[in-house]
């Protein structure tokens, strides 16, 4: 099957930029590409929010931020299952240099306010 590209936003729309842009993800796994395409059709209701770990480096599906989530690690989650600091792309944006401390111990991050929103094709350059 290969691997598929997804984008997620702030679901709060509190920050219109973040709204629009969001953050690109890759997944290899075929059951986790059929779990977000589930979530995309309205399917799936409960597990609808991302969680990965994050590596403090750039990827060119998502070349705004300096970060990307591990694809191996990608997982969808009821908000009730949230535990880990919710914070949006910009606040990890900006605190990448404490990702593993007291910030996102285990460099996991699960914001619950996620909402995937797209499967994309992004360029790759």
């Amino acid at each position: 099957m290969g691997a598929a590209w997804f984008r997620f936003i702030n679901a709060d729309g509190s920050d219109a930029d973040l709204h629009e842009r969001g953050f690109v993800f890759e997944l290899n796994d075929p059951l986790k590409i059929d779990d977000a395409r589930r979530i995309l059709a309205g399917q799936e209701k409960i597990r609808i929010h991302v969680a990965g770990c994050v590596i403090p480096q750039s990827m060119p599906y998502n070349p705004e931020w300096s970060f990307h989530l591990d694809p191996a690690s990608i997982r969808f989650f009821a908000v009730q299952e949230h535990v880990a600091l919710d914070v949006n792309m910009y606040y990890v944006e900006d605190h990448l240099d404490q990702i593993g401390s007291s910030f996102l111990p285990g460099r996991c991050w699960s914001p619950g306010d996620s909402r995937l929103v797209a499967e994309v094709w992004p360029p790759m350059d």
